[in-house]
């Protein structure tokens, strides 16, 4: 036993959840409860394949009013995307905003809210802590089981003019209810549940782990959702209809989303994942999925070991005993390599990105301050070798 203070920690922890499947019947609950009388409605346009929320879209319509409904078609929506989508929404007397689809259209729900009530263009408040009024209410239903957005509070958008992804963060992005349902994530399609489940396990959870500004309460949330999303994604990817295993990837990518928002992720796979959407449309879940592997590799290369500590939740039968936590790092590296192979994530030359472009990448991606948060501070040419690695 010591005598030491803990170290000093601020824990942001800010959820009304329901979860299950069925759970999204919790949202009508909510609206008679609090009397909410005109709805907004910003869904994903994959979702109108999912008879689940077919059937939820055909209740809230027939028994509350929906002021306005938009359907999001965009994955990586733009700054003049989001005005034209607010303007849409504005005078309509709206007391609710419920988002259901993916990140993207979970940001765009979120950012609507609060720009309802902010004057001006959403560029504006782009950075941290501009917005000045709280929202209107919300509610997030995640429906790809990945980007955490219903707890992370930051709605990213691309500017057009400088060529740049950067998001509006705020305080404010607390919802009145979050609901996982993983019945509404059936109908998601393979790529996308590979690339949400990654961003969430090796972005959001397994970064803000090894981050240099971590805490004891990121590393608790970090490793449950690794224990959780590292077998379920496999299972579900084979058998898209396992309910079971659709629920842990959701709590997964929550307690990840959580991990992120406590954690100060550092990450030089989700720095790379903006120039990358940017500048060659890859999905952002997908451009962390296709260069984390050799960020993973880069930093046990170069001396960082904490990996180790996410080889517990690799099946017991491939863990010698009395490794050490090099070798445990390894081990969970090469089992991530396997599920690699096993999902067939792409390369970035899928994606248009060639040798002729890692120079400019790299350029981008070693200035930006996240970069910084990674354990082992990479050079410009370490950024090189790992895009080229992931070509």
């Amino acid at each position: 036993m010591t005598n030491e203070f803990p170290a000093s920690l601020s824990l942001n922890v800010h959820v009304n959840l329901r979860f299950g499947p069925g759970a999204s019947s919790a949202l009508f609950d909510l609206i008679k409860e609090r009397g909410y009388k005109n709805i907004g409605l910003v869904l994903d346009v994959g979702l109108l394949s999912n008879q689940h929320f077919v059937e939820f879209r055909r209740r809230l319509t027939e028994e509350h009013h929906v002021a306005h409904e938009h359907i999001n078609k965009e994955m990586g929506p733009t700054y003049d995307y989001l005005d034209e989508t607010v303007d849409s929404f504005r005078n309509k007397n709206m007391d609710l905003m419920v988002a259901v689809g993916g990140g993207s259209t979970l940001d765009i729900g979120k950012a609507i809210a609060v720009l309802l009530t902010n004057p001006g263009p959403g560029i504006t408040y782009r950075g941290v802590n501009k917005i000045k009024n709280a929202g209107i209410p919300f509610v997030m239903i995640p429906t790809t089981a990945g980007t955490g957005s219903e707890v992370i509070p930051n709605a990213p958008m691309v500017d057009t003019t400088e060529k740049k992804k950067q998001g509006i963060s705020t305080s404010f992005y607390h919802p009145e209810l979050a609901i996982l349902d993983p019945l509404f994530t059936v109908s998601c399609p393979r790529n996308v549940t590979i690339a949400a489940a990654m961003d969430a396990m090796l972005h959001h959870a397994i970064d803000a782990y090894i981050s240099n500004e971590k805490n004891q309460m990121c590393g608790l949330f970090a490793r449950e959702a690794t224990r959780l999303i590292l077998p379920a994604l496999p299972a579900v990817v084979k058998d898209p209809e396992n309910i079971a295993c659709r629920g842990d990837l959701q709590l997964g990518a929550l307690y990840a989303g959580l991990a992120l928002t406590n954690g100060g992720g550092g990450s030089i796979a989700g720095a790379a994942s903006y120039p990358l959407e940017v500048g060659f449309h890859i999905p952002h879940g997908m451009g962390v999925a296709i260069t984390g592997l050799d960020a993973v590799r880069f930093n046990i290369e170069n001396g960082y070991y904490g990996y180790g500590q996410f080889a517990d939740f690799i099946p017991a039968s491939l863990i010698p005993q009395g490794m050490s936590m090099k070798e445990k790092a390894v081990l969970f590296y090469e089992h991530l390599k396997k599920l690699y192979q096993e999902l067939e994530v792409p390369r970035l030359s899928k994606y248009g990105v060639g040798e002729n472009h890692i120079d400019a990448l790299a350029d981008e991606i070693v200035g930006m301050p996240v970069t910084g948060k990674n354990p082992i501070t990479p050079k410009k040419e370490d950024i090189r070798a790992i895009l080229t690695a992931s070509l």
